[in-house]
């Protein structure tokens, strides 16, 4: 889980305060600071890299149901895949099982709660440190007319565009976040084994229509969506200067 630590280490100098750290296997650990990040190895040569350098962070979420404990509480696995395409590739795997109790909540819920995890702290953490260093460069380019990619998806100026040609004014982007449809098939249906992955799921909504619930304008496999963090801070920086 996510430690907090006084001390310091070699990267101290270079990157400012160590904030927390992560073991990553037995052999591997993640220590975050200020301006940067270190994967320490027990054996070998640790990689630094500063928040700037990663041009892209992604993930790939995925649930496997094994089977039914009680009612509301199944048992399973849950794991992220963290990608950071860096100078060179950086690839972290986190598996993280939810508790009964939390497994009973995420039914109820929905998987917009996972962030609740260690893992989902990870991800907050490392995704909002990258969207900090990104947003500046984003919003710039699409206020000035340039188109910025998110895998397939582009912003610009006038807002997000689809690959199939469809335009979403940025007044009526309501959400950019990571799920898990689990709703997409019905419960009684599963079985054991059954996986479902992580989507990236854009949703539509017009906030001057009262009547208006909101709907998906876009989903995609989450691998496919880089930078979804800077997405969703992009869309509320445009949202609010368009309005």
């Amino acid at each position: 889980m996510l430690d907090d630590r006084v001390g310091s280490t070699a990267a101290d100098d270079a990157f400012g305060d160590l904030l927390w750290r992560y073991p990553l296997t037995r052999w591997r650990r993640l220590e975050a600071y200020e301006t940067g990040f270190v994967v320490t190895r027990r054996m070998g040569r640790d990689r630094r890299h500063r928040w700037s350098q990663v041009r892209e962070l992604s993930t790939a979420l995925t649930f496997r149901y094994d089977h039914e404990v009680e009612l509301g509480s199944v048992a399973h696995q849950m794991s992220w895949t963290l990608r950071l395409r860096l100078p060179g590739r950086l690839t972290m795997q986190l598996w993280a099982p939810l508790t009964r109790t939390l497994a009973s909540d995420f039914f109820r819920r929905g998987p917009r709660d996972l962030g609740e995890q260690p893992q989902g702290a990870l991800y907050e953490d490392l995704a909002g440190r990258v969207a900090d260093t990104q947003l500046p460069a984003a919003v710039e380019a699409a206020r000035s007319g340039e188109q910025v990619r998110f895998g397939p998806v582009t912003a610009a100026a006038d807002g997000l565009h689809a690959p199939d040609g469809q335009v979403l004014p940025w007044p009526k982007v309501a959400s950019v976040e990571y799920v898990i449809p689990l709703s997409a098939r019905p419960r009684q249906s599963w079985t054991t084994g059954a996986i479902f992955t992580g989507q990236a799921v854009i949703e539509a909504r017009d906030q001057d229509d009262p009547d208006d619930t909101g709907q998906t304008w876009f989903q995609a496999p989450d691998v496919t969506m880089p930078n979804l963090h800077t997405l969703a801070r992009l869309a509320d920086v445009m949202r609010d200067t368009s309005a």
